[in-house]
């Protein structure tokens, strides 16, 4: 019973750390870790409730001598160790794949498919005098600040935000900001991040031509270590691929 114990001890502390890591990779793993690691630990949980059950018979656990409860306890606690440990790997897999970014290709046909809505959006946003549009066009702002208020307290009418929302829903561009280049950002975007590393994609407009220009954004990598990169592909008339790495 002291073995069992004390095993019970270690595997007890060994989830414990499996379960932080998890916890963290669910946080900044993105939504392939977040959800792989929940969906293995709810069946674990539901593998451990019934290895537990089981364990107790053929007579109910609570009425069995004090070593068969030990040694339940340790049959449960390894058994959610090793469920833990399972959905930590299944999430790192799920958090690393995702770390490749979408192809210019597939980046371009959304574009081409959403392209009369994106132009509209671009064109209401620029007569506006709008430095943001957020939350699929429920907040605005004239003044740049991270914060929109409301249509009314921004001067956009009521039909006109109706407009917005619709584009903004139909095309699933939950964003819209003016960069302090004039670049209109957010219509579409991706990203990943895990360990201090990662890269945000956006399709961006800009009537300047941008200065780090690429062919295309399929392979390119940040050449230093340390910094932030910024390139610019075209995809079509005044519109980018802007990635951020």
């Amino acid at each position: 019973m002291i073995l069992d114990l004390a095993r019970i001890l270690v595997v007890g502390l060994a989830t414990a750390a499996v379960l932080f890591l998890g916890m963290m990779l669910a946080a900044f793993g993105g939504p392939p870790g977040a959800l792989a690691v929940a969906a293995t630990l709810l069946a674990g949980t539901l593998f451990a409730l019934w290895l537990w059950k089981r364990s107790g018979k053929p007579g109910p656990l609570a009425l069995a001598p004090w070593p068969q409860r030990v040694a339940g306890l340790r049959r449960l606690v390894e058994s959610v160790f090793l469920v833990c440990t399972a959905g930590l790997l299944v999430g790192l897999i799920g958090a690393f794949a995702a770390a490749r970014p979408p192809s210019q290709a597939s980046v371009a046909s959304r574009f081409e498919r959403h392209r009369a809505d994106y132009e509209r959006l671009r064109e209401m946003v620029l007569a506006d005098g709008l430095q943001l549009v957020d939350g699929h066009g429920e907040t605005f702002s004239k003044t740049g600040h991270l914060s929109g208020t409301s249509p009314a307290a921004s001067g956009i009418a009521a039909d006109r935000a109706a407009i917005y929302k619709r584009l903004m829903r139909s095309a699933d561009v939950p964003w819209i900001r003016s960069g302090p280049d004039a670049a209109l950002r957010g219509f579409y975007t991706a990203g990943w991040g895990f360990g201090g590393r990662g890269w945000r994609l956006c399709l961006t407009w800009s009537a300047k031509k941008p200065e780090s220009l690429v062919p295309t954004i399929d392979g390119w990598r940040p050449q230093g270590r340390g910094k932030t990169e910024v390139v610019w592909s075209p995809i079509g008339g005044d519109w980018y691929v802007e990635m951020i790495w």
